[in-house]
């Protein structure tokens, strides 16, 4: 029995697959380019992907969504051995005709800590292979897109920091219809015999689900704190998930 409980951090707070979380200043990063194009190599021992509300129902297509922890933070599953993550090729490349979740796509971008000088600075992960100087880079780097032009944010910059700050909004919400979720008594704690991608199977707990029957039978109050809470999105995509 694999438990997913057993997972290490997710967020919020921690920068789960992140190695080296750097705030990204001019004084110190204005040689650092970015390579284009996408790369999941970073997440190919992730068996689990923190997802957000508004992309479950579009996932769910494709991976079983379910929810650990004391937060009840809800996940794709993407493997059912710890270690490994079937939609991520050995080129890094995401299977194809499957969406990567917001929280891959960010990569390597995240939030820094807020200060008195800066409101929204943005952190980057010095470890991902994206992320290259120019006297490091062998001619690479000219086709790589600058963090920062003449002292100042470039339109990179400028677009990671808006696309963390609307995933920290998207995930802010995604904790609210998941506490909402948990507090109309719908989680319960399940192992379940489930089939991995490649054909095989495994029985895996740790985790919870939303018990259907008592879904079903909520009263009329608590159906309207979910609709509020933009939780009711979320419970369909996991109930239609786990048959993915």
């Amino acid at each position: 029995v694999m438990d997913l409980s057993e997972t290490g951090n997710l967020p919020y707070g921690s920068p789960f697959l992140y190695q080296r979380p750097e705030v990204l200043s001019a004084p110190r990063h204005s040689g650092l380019r970015l390579l284009p194009g996408e790369h999941f190599g970073f997440a190919s021992h992730a068996h689990l992907v923190p997802v957000c509300a508004e992309e479950s129902l579009e996932l769910a297509r494709s991976h079983p969504i379910v929810f650990i922890g004391e937060r009840a933070t809800p996940v794709v599953v993407t493997a059912l051995r710890r270690g490994s993550n079937l939609f991520v090729s050995p080129d890094g490349a995401w299977r194809k005709g499957h969406r990567p979740p917001l929280y891959l796509r960010r990569h390597p971008f995240l939030p820094g800590p807020a200060d008195e000088v800066e409101r929204w600075p943005l952190s980057v992960d010095m470890a991902s292979n994206r992320v290259v100087s120019e006297e490091a880079a062998d001619g690479v780097a000219e086709t790589a897109l600058p963090f920062f032009i003449d002292g100042q944010p470039s339109p990179l910059f400028v677009t990671a920091r808006m696309l963390c700050i609307s995933f920290n909004s998207r995930w802010r919400s995604t904790m609210k219809a998941t506490a909402s979720i948990a507090f109309a008594g719908l989680l319960v704690d399940q192992a379940k015999r489930l089939r991995d991608i490649d054909g095989s199977t495994l029985v895996v707990g740790g985790f919870k689900v939303v018990d259907e029957a008592a879904f079903k039978a909520l009263p009329e109050r608590y159906m309207l704190t979910l609709h509020r809470s933009g939780a009711l999105p979320l419970i369909y995509a996991h109930l239609a998930s786990m048959g993915a």
